[in-house]
């Protein structure tokens, strides 16, 4: 649908799970921190990418269509792209 990569897939789909089932959002957000820049580590483990593929990651595609923001150097994958994943026809497509 948007022509992402596999590698922006697979970090779309591990925000997905995080926003929406416990075990993995205290694992992955309360316990790795993967959405704040010293848990970057982790991220890059969890998804098997090296530095410069997850920085292409925040500062391409998913940037530009507003599906991933930063704040005070934390992440954030907007909510109604998530949103979007779980019922893509009732959704307007963001960007």
């Amino acid at each position: 649908m948007f022509s992402l990569t596999d590698q922006e897939t697979h970090f779309c789909l591990l925000f997905f799970l995080a926003q929406n089932w416990d075990e993995v959002r205290q694992y992955f957000m309360s316990h790795l921190c993967i959405d704040e820049y010293s848990g970057r580590k982790y991220l890059q483990a969890a998804l098997q990418l090296s530095p410069s593929a997850l920085d292409g990651i925040l500062q391409g595609k998913l940037r530009r269509m507003g599906v991933v923001t930063s704040r005070r150097l934390n992440l954030e994958v907007e909510d109604d792209f998530l949103m979007l994943l779980i019922e893509p026809c009732n959704q307007n497509v963001p960007g």
